[in-house]
């Protein structure tokens, strides 16, 4: 069975993320993009159609999303308090067994210190380490003879430690990447505990991703 213009429209701009928060956010330009889709579109419904047809189909989803939006936030207001530290680096390796027992006494040797920034990653087959320049020293020396696989320094973290458990509240992390996303914000690394959502980015982008964070609040 054929579907509908509008039906077809809505799907299409629902399997693309960028193209429904374009679309929502009354950025999408509707003309160049029914033009783009309109032979899937026609493939859909089974017939030859006008653009204006993708149009007012386009326009008409638009009002919903945008009603959608001021109806409520997509996420609630969140109480939290952004921790920045400032001169990261990190190591990303090649993962083996000898790697990992340098880690575990590498953690053990290291002090507790909340000003200071260190963790550790590990993967299937590599193992990122993310930390504070006061920590350059021990964390060389203890993976001295690994297969370093990429290195970085000049780097920024961004902690949201929130007054409550917010992985109780979906669409956090997905809001969060998609506001970085478009302010184009290379995002380096994303750490999560219970109560902490943790972003690693370049110190050049650091302004731009501590606004984007602080926006949270700003409902």
């Amino acid at each position: 069975m054929k579907g509908s213009i509008s039906e077809t429209v809505r799907n299409l701009v629902d399997n693309s993320p960028y193209i429904k928060e374009m679309l929502s956010r009354n950025f999408l330009n509707c003309s160049s993009y029914a033009s783009a889709v309109k032979e899937k579109v026609e493939e859909a419904v089974g017939k030859t159609i006008g653009l204006n047809s993708i149009v007012m189909a386009l326009r008409r989803y638009a009002l919903e999303l945008n009603f959608s939006t001021d109806q409520g936030s997509r996420i609630p207001a969140l109480e939290y308090q952004i921790v920045m530290h400032t001169n990261i680096f990190d190591y990303n390796l090649e993962k083996d067994e000898a790697l990992l027992g340098k880690i575990s006494v590498l953690y053990q040797e290291l002090p507790s210190s909340h000003r200071e920034f260190i963790n550790f990653i590990v993967g299937t087959n590599e193992v990122g380490i993310f930390a504070s320049e006061k920590y350059r020293e021990q964390v060389e020396r203890a993976i001295h003879g690994s297969k370093v696989l990429h290195n970085e320094d000049s780097l920024v973290a961004f902690t949201m430690v929130f007054s409550g458990p917010f992985l109780q509240t979906p669409g956090i992390i997905h809001e969060a990447v998609q506001r970085l996303a478009w302010e184009d914000i290379n995002l380096l690394e994303l750490v999560s505990t219970l109560n902490e959502l943790t972003f690693v980015v370049k110190s050049i982008d650091s302004v731009t991703t501590y606004k984007v964070l602080q926006s949270f609040q700003e409902k």
